[in-house]
């Protein structure tokens, strides 16, 4: 699963299936990769919801569940 919603749908790559990024998919994911540091996406709502997050932009605050590359 991948969400950007500045990407259609049908440019997802094959196998790929695009969600919103919400509390309830962030709850379900085994992990959350932030790859790029869009104002669509939440902070708060993406460290409290994920269980495990890896921060590629260093755009999320500092918890437990936060890792920065």
């Amino acid at each position: 699963m991948a969400a950007d919603p500045h990407v259609a749908p049908d440019r997802f790559p094959a196998g790929v299936t695009p969600v919103e990024a919400t509390a309830e998919e962030l709850a379900q994911a085994d992990a959350v990769v932030l790859l790029v540091d869009h104002d669509a996406f939440d902070p708060d709502t993406i460290v409290t919801n994920a269980g495990y997050v890896l921060d590629t932009k260093a755009r999320l605050p500092h918890a437990v569940n936060v890792e920065r590359l």
